[in-house]
C-alpha cells in the first residue's frame, strides 16, 4: 500500500497531436482545446506568427521560434514549465530535422542504409519524446500531414 495512492483526474495530463494539411485549422483547434482545459496557455510558434492571428480570440503567451530544432524545442519546453497548457505549433519542423539528420548519417556513414543510421538517430528521438512526455502541464502539438496533388 505504501507506494499506491488514490487516483484523481487532476493527475492526468493531456498529450494530444493534431494532424492536418496546411490551413485545416490545427492552430485554432489547439487554442480552443487549450482554453477548454483552462489555466494559463503558452504557444511555441514555429509557423511564422500563425498563432498570433488568434490573439483577439484567445488569451495566451507566445514564443516565436525561428529555428525549430529539437534542441530549441526541448529548451523551450523547460522554459514553459510554469504554464498549465503548452501548444507546439508545429512539431513538424523538429521532426523533419531528425529525419534529415538520419538521412545524412545514412549517406555518409552507412552507404545509404537508413536502418543502420537510426542507431545514431534513436537516442536523439528518445530524448525528444521524453522531453515532450515529461512536460508537467497539458501538451498539444500540431503536425502537418503531407498534401499530394494529382493532376488529371
Amino acid at each position: 500500500m505504501g507506494n499506491f495512492k488514490k487516483a484523481t483526474k487532476k493527475q492526468a495530463k493531456l498529450r494530444l497531436a493534431l494532424f492536418g494539411v496546411s490551413g485545416s485549422g490545427k492552430t485554432y483547434s489547439a487554442l480552443r482545446l487549450a482554453k477548454g482545459l483552462g489555466g494559463n496557455i503558452a504557444v511555441i510558434d514555429t509557423e511564422n506568427h500563425t498563432a498570433c492571428k488568434y490573439s483577439d480570440r484567445f488569451d495566451f503567451d507566445v514564443c516565436e521560434c525561428e529555428k525549430a530544432s529539437i534542441n530549441n524545442i526541448v529548451n523551450l519546453l523547460n522554459e514553459a514549465s510554469d504554464y498549465d497548457v503548452l501548444i507546439i505549433d508545429s512539431l513538424t519542423h523538429a521532426w523533419d530535422e531528425l529525419l534529415d539528420e538520419v538521412n545524412r548519417i545514412a549517406k555518409t556513414k552507412f552507404g545509404g542504409n537508413s536502418w543502420s543510421a537510426w542507431s545514431e538517430g534513436t537516442p536523439k528521438q528518445r530524448a525528444f519524446i521524453k522531453a515532450l512526455l515529461d512536460f508537467k502541464g497539458h501538451l498539444i502539438v500540431t503536425m502537418r500531414s503531407e498534401t499530394t496533388w494529382e493532376v488529371q
